[in-house]
C-alpha cells in the first residue's frame, strides 16, 4: 500500500463512521467476513449527527446480533473522541461483564496504530486506563455505568445506554422499574448539560413499558426504528445525501437473518416474544385483543339514556 492509499484510507475513516465502524470491525474480528447493509449507515448517519450537534436525543431499536454495539458504544465513541479528544462519555448497560467488554472493544480500538494515524491528536491517559474508564489528557473519555455499580462522581457530553436490560427480565416490575429509576434518576443526572449534552438509547424492545417506552411516551426523541421484518414501506437518510427504500415485508439484513430463520425464531420463542425482540412491537401478555373480561354484565336491560350515551362518538373519545 502506498502513502497515497494509506491517506485516502485515513481520510475516510476520520470523515465517515461508516466506513470507521468497518474498519473496527475488522479490527476486532480478524478472520470474520464484515456484511455491509443499509442499517449499518442508516444507524451511522443518525449518529453523525448526534456528533454534529444536530440532535441530542435519540432511540435506535433493532433486532440482535445487527451490530449495534459496535457501532455505538464502540466505534461511534472511539470515532468522537478522535476528533474531541475533550468529549466525555458515559457508557451504561446491564451488566458489569457487558459493559466491560465494550469499553476493552473500545480501548483496543483507540490503542491502533491505525487510529492513532487517523487521529493524532488524541492521547491517552496511562494513569486511567482501565474496563471501567479510558481517559484522554485533554479531559474526555470513555467511563461504564451500571444499575449495580456507580455511576455517581463525573458527568457526560454523551449519554449511551445499549441495553439496560436483560430480555430475561423483561416480565419483571420490579426489574422495568428499576431499569426507569436508574435512568432517571442517576443516569439523568450525569448529563453535564441537561439541555444540550446528548443521549442514544439502543436496544431491542423487551415490553411494553421498557425504557425505550417510557421515553417515546415522554417525547423528544428521534426515533430509527429497524423492524427485522418491515411492516411498511419506508425510505431512510444514509450518509452523504443517499437514501434507501424499504418495503413492506423486506428483510432487514437476509445476509444475517434469512426469512427461514426468522420464521424459526417465532416458532420457537412464541409471537410475544418475537413481536417485541424482533419486530420492535412489544404487546401486552394475550397481544392487542380485546378481552371478553373487558366488558360488564347486566342482569336488567340498560336504560335508553345510557345506551344513547354510549352511541355518542364525542362522549366515547372524551372517555
Amino acid at each position: 500500500m502506498t502513502a497515497d492509499d494509506r491517506s485516502l484510507l485515513q481520510a475516510g475513516w476520520r470523515t465517515h463512521l461508516d466506513l470507521f465502524v468497518r474498519k473496527t470491525f475488522t479490527t476486532l474480528t480478524p478472520g470474520r467476513q464484515y456484511q455491509p447493509n443499509w442499517h449499518i449507515e442508516a444507524m451511522c448517519h443518525q449518529l453523525e449527527r448526534i456528533a454534529r450537534g444536530e440532535i441530542n436525543r435519540l432511540i435506535i431499536t433493532l433486532p440482535p446480533r445487527h451490530l449495534k454495539s459496535i457501532c455505538t458504544s464502540v466505534a461511534f465513541v472511539a470515532w468522537c473522541l478522535g476528533h474531541q479528544p475533550h468529549r466525555q462519555f458515559l457508557v451504561a448497560s446491564y451488566g458489569e461483564a457487558l459493559a466491560a467488554k465494550h469499553a476493552r472493544d473500545c480501548r483496543k480500538i483507540l490503542e491502533q496504530a491505525w487510529f492513532r494515524a487517523t487521529f493524532p491528536t488524541l492521547r491517552l491517559d496511562p494513569r486511567k486506563n482501565t474496563d471501567a474508564e479510558v481517559l484522554t489528557t485533554q479531559g474526555g473519555g470513555r467511563r461504564i455505568g451500571t444499575p449495580s455499580g456507580p455511576a455517581t462522581g463525573f458527568g457526560a457530553d454523551v449519554l449511551i445506554i445499549d441495553d439496560l436490560m436483560k430480555a430475561i427480565d423483561a416480565h419483571s416490575p420490579s426489574e422495568l422499574d428499576r431499569c426507569w429509576r436508574f435512568y432517571s434518576e442517576t443516569l439523568y443526572s450525569r448529563l453535564n448539560d441537561g439541555e444540550r449534552s446528548a443521549i442514544v438509547v439502543i436496544q431491542q424492545r423487551l415490553h411494553e413499558a421498557d425504557l425505550v417506552g417510557h421515553l417515546l411516551e415522554v417525547g423528544g426523541f428521534e426515533h430509527l426504528n429497524l423492524p427485522a421484518i418491515a411492516v411498511k414501506d419506508e425510505t431512510f437518510d444514509l450518509p452523504r445525501g443517499r437514501h434507501h427504500t424499504r418495503r413492506r415485508d423486506d428483510l432487514l439484513c437476509p445476509e444475517r437473518q434469512s426469512r427461514e430463520e426468522l420464521e424459526s425464531l417465532r416458532s420457537r420463542n412464541g409471537a410475544t416474544i418475537f413481536e417485541a425482540q424482533y419486530q420492535q412491537n412489544p404487546t401486552p401478555p394475550g397481544g392487542n385483543l380485546v378481552r371478553w373480561d373487558s366488558f360488564p354484565t347486566y342482569d336488567r336491560p340498560l336504560p335508553a339514556t345510557t345506551i344513547s350515551m354510549w352511541s355518542n362518538p364525542g362522549i366515547r373519545r372524551a372517555l
